[in-house]
């Protein structure tokens, strides 16, 4: 039987009245509620002044921001007209036209929009630390609970998340106001060029305005697991698992770490499990790292996508628990240096020729999201054309296509899309280009940080790349982002340009700094490809053949990426 949307609001503010939990018992663990398919009321706001705002990139603090308030103020946000949506949802996807063009892309809105809706808090939830978890907005959000500013961000198409531990009512409804704000954008390929935003410099990003991803409402003891990652080793069936705990509790906390791995699906037999204790994490962010042998672990590969599944459980001294579980597979990408420069990929211990195509991150119905249904078809359709991978292309990736990758076994190359700066203008000394330079510069590396703490356990991802086409150089804030990038995954392929450079292109004598020992000497600079070291900063000497990205044909816009020596450079047309 089908509740009405009525009488499902109706009974979640009666449970919460009550302090009834309505998924999970909150004093025991962490509690999640998605927000996502619950009614939204989308409302726009033409009159709303935003060209000539102020930008702030992370971090921010909220209580110094200006506060924009709807036009004709909150009550406008209930008498005005609106449309109710679902999550994730774009104004385009709504208002497409509402300008007066209903024809090209001249009818796309830019302005300001209003995404709301009630935010049942359990009174139970009471001394948790509560917050909202977006997984991706467009292109600036500030968000407001009970008509309080509580987060502000515009890094877009990446996760972040709002503390509001102390702006809700516990055991009541809340009202949770979201205002998008949509400068600009493209719809076509385009990413190289910057877009304005009054006297700013932004990133190109595809232009659909709203809250891209999903919303969910969290809560967790002070004290929780914060992240999970799940580092591979070239040793296939070892993983180093790297807790990252948070602190919250004003005090240093004492407890019992447990790690489980078990199979992903169908028996979920148990392959591992320790407790570690941990005593007196301090206030603040802590990393353990817990390394898992399992000698008898199914390794992931596209013929066979054998996942497991870590579960990490936090049990403090006062009794508090939280518990986090992340997905994984068993298995190594690497290139090898073969019969004496010759480098090519190897997966698992096996060499690999790369078949991809690239997915300009375009999707029906709203523009930027895929249904779950739609991410599954691209990964599907891949692998039925005979691919064995698919590049996210000038566009950060979706986790729902990912995910079905994972699955599936289809291998994936991902950009952050939009992360080129004008050479010339990165090292200005007047006051407006070291503005524009230092907020552009500051939003693209927090974007790229994000969107490798995101993606870093899917086994089908294998390369990040940071630009595509760029025909200058690394200047030394790539060099920067990238080695942070590094930081954070040192077990993924990292390539600077995906073609289009100079092939002639040398390491940059003027960064002479070493790397680390997990860091790869992968270099290439091989056909109309330009690449720097893993980890830019790296003192290597490029090779002059080994992976390259060229063109099947000039129409196909098929990228072909291989371990093959290439012909003369003459001979290769330039991908977009």
């Amino acid at each position: 039987m089908t509740i009405p949307a009525f009488f499902r609001q109706l009974l979640l503010a009666i449970l919460c009245s009550l302090g009834l939990p309505t998924q999970a018992q909150p004093d025991k663990g962490r509690f999640v509620r998605d927000l996502s398919g619950q009614d939204w009321r989308l409302w726009l706001d033409p009159a709303a002044p935003w060209v000539q705002d102020r930008l702030y990139a992370p971090p921010v603090e909220v209580a110094t921001l200006p506060v924009h308030l709807p036009t004709g103020g909150w009550a406008a946000l209930t008498k005005a007209e609106g449309k109710t949506v679902h999550l994730p949802a774009t104004v385009e996807q709504y208002h497409w036209g509402q300008n007066g063009n209903l024809f090209g892309l001249s009818g796309n809105y830019l302005g300001v929009s209003w995404f709301t809706t009630k935010l049942a808090v359990p009174a139970a939830l009471q001394g948790q630390r509560v917050v909202l978890r977006f997984e991706s907005v467009r292109f600036r959000a500030e968000v407001f609970v009970n008509q309080q500013l509580a987060g502000y961000d515009l890094v877009s198409g990446t996760p972040f998340e709002v503390d509001v531990t102390k702006l809700v009512r516990y055991g009541q409804d809340n009202e949770l106001a979201v205002r998008i704000t949509d400068p600009n954008g493209n719809f076509d390929w385009r990413d190289s060029q910057n877009f304005m935003w009054g006297s700013y410099r932004t990133q190109p990003t595809h232009g659909f305005g709203g809250i891209t991803g999903k919303v969910e409402l969290v809560a967790t003891p002070p004290v929780f697991v914060q992240d999970v990652f799940v580092q591979n080793k070239p040793s296939l069936r070892e993983v180093d698992v790297q807790v990252t705990t948070a602190n919250y509790a004003g005090q240093p906390s004492s407890g019992t770490l447990r790690l489980e791995v078990k199979e992903h699906g169908g028996t979920q037999k148990t392959v591992f499990s320790q407790n570690v204790a941990l005593a007196q994490i301090p206030a603040g962010l802590s990393t353990k790292t817990v390394t898992v042998k399992v000698p008898e672990a199914k390794l992931w590969s596209m013929e066979s996508p054998n996942l497991y599944e870590v579960t990490a459980t936090w049990t403090g001294a006062d009794r508090k628990t939280d518990t986090y579980r992340q997905r994984f597979g068993f298995r190594w990408f690497e290139a090898r240096d073969v019969a004496g420069g010759d480098q090519q990929f190897f997966l698992n211990g096996k060499r690999i020729v790369l078949r991809t195509a690239i997915s300009w991150g375009f999707w029906p119905v709203n523009g930027i999201a895929p249904s779950d249904a739609l991410a599954r078809k691209q990964v599907e359709t891949a692998k039925a054309l005979g691919l064995n991978m698919l590049n996210f292309h000038r566009t950060i990736g979706q986790t729902n296509v990912l995910d079905y990758a994972d699955e599936l076994g289809l291998l994936y190359f991902e950009e952050p899309g939009g992360n080129q700066y004008p050479a010339n203008l990165m090292n200005a000394t007047d006051s407006l280009g070291k503005k524009q330079a230092d907020f552009y510069l500051a939003a693209r590396t927090e974007k790229v940080l994000r969107m490798v703490r995101r993606d870093r356990n899917h086994p089908s991802l294998i390369i990040y790349n940071f630009h595509n086409e760029r025909g200058a150089p690394p200047e030394p804030q790539d060099r920067t982002e990238m080695s942070a990038a590094h930081q954070l995954d040192p077990t993924r392929l990292l390539t600077y340009n995906s073609s289009n450079g100079d092939p002639t292109l040398k390491p940059n004598p003027a960064s002479s700094s070493t790397c680390g020992p997990t860091t790869s000497s992968f270099t290439t600079t091989a056909g109309l490809t330009s690449t720097t070291p893993v980890a830019l900063g790296c003192t290597t000497t490029p090779c002059t053949r080994g992976p390259t990205s060229t063109c099947a044909t000039p129409t196909t816009r098929t990228k072909s990426f291989t371990g093959a020596r290439m012909g003369p450079l003459a001979r290769r047309p330039a991908c977009s």
